[in-house]
């Protein structure tokens, strides 16, 4: 459970090797318990994840009627859609994990939970619209955004759960919808500084635009790596930006 520390005996090692991933060995392990269950509960859906070493779909098994599998995208490049080239080895596991079985989920991490400092995903259209239109493709039953919001952050997590409840309600909204909604809640929340927090999410998309940062996950950890680099190099314009909207709004 929420490690990588999976049993390797000879026998476990032999199933994850007939199933090409050990999700194989655990997806047999949890349709011998559905089987059972559906016997005596037939609306019943037994629920599992694809999380962590098991998120890589396995070969030569498919989910039983009553499996629901929860997908966990926690190696994604958040800042991209589904779609973009940076994250196609997670689409694919999406979509073959939405082939083997006939009930799937989301379980989603919007933010960086290694360094809450690090704006992360990168509010934009294009990006939210992908990522939410592709899960939506995958006709999942459930989404779930695990976020949080408690912590000090730098990527306005007020305004990811109104958003991720917007795309959630409908993920093909069009773009003017979106700068609508986001304006609004802004300027509702934020107050008479809100058009210079509108001015630093705008310096955030721009340069993300202009600079590709790859594999912004949620674990992308270090303030020194490519992402948090990224940001140092704006990080005085930033600054400037919150601090004017701190003086109005106060």
């Amino acid at each position: 459970n929420d490690n990588a520390n999976y049993c390797k005996c000879d026998n476990c090692a032999a199933s994850d090797a007939k199933y090409g991933a050990p999700s194989g060995t655990l997806l047999a392990f949890v349709n011998r318990i559905a089987e059972v269950i559906g016997k005596k509960y037939p609306d019943v859906l037994v629920h599992t994840f694809a999380y962590d070493y098991t998120v890589e779909a396995p070969d030569g098994i498919t989910a039983g009627d009553n499996v629901f599998v929860q997908i966990c995208n926690i190696f994604e490049c958040q800042s991209h859609s589904l779609t973009d080239p940076c994250n196609e080895e997670s689409y694919a596991e999406f979509k073959k994990w939405s082939d083997i079985a006939k009930q799937v989920g989301v379980w989603d991490y919007p933010g960086n939970w290694a360094c809450h400092y690090i704006p992360n995903p990168i509010y934009t259209y294009d990006n939210l619209h992908g990522l939410y239109s592709n899960f939506a493709d995958l006709n999942p039953i459930l989404y779930y955004s695990n976020s949080y919001m408690g912590n000090i952050s730098g990527e306005f997590a007020e305004m990811r759960y109104h958003l991720a409840g917007r795309f959630m309600w409908d993920p093909y909204f069009t773009e003017d919808e979106y700068n609508d909604y986001v304006e609004s809640f802004i300027k509702a929340y934020y107050g008479p500084g809100y058009k210079e927090i509108l001015d630093t999410i705008a310096l955030m998309q721009e340069k993300t635009a202009t600079v590709h940062v790859e594999y912004a996950n949620v674990y992308h950890s270090s303030p020194s790596g490519m992402f948090g680099m990224y940001f140092y190099r704006v990080i005085d314009e930033l600054i400037a930006g919150m601090n004017s909207a701190r003086l109005k709004t106060v």
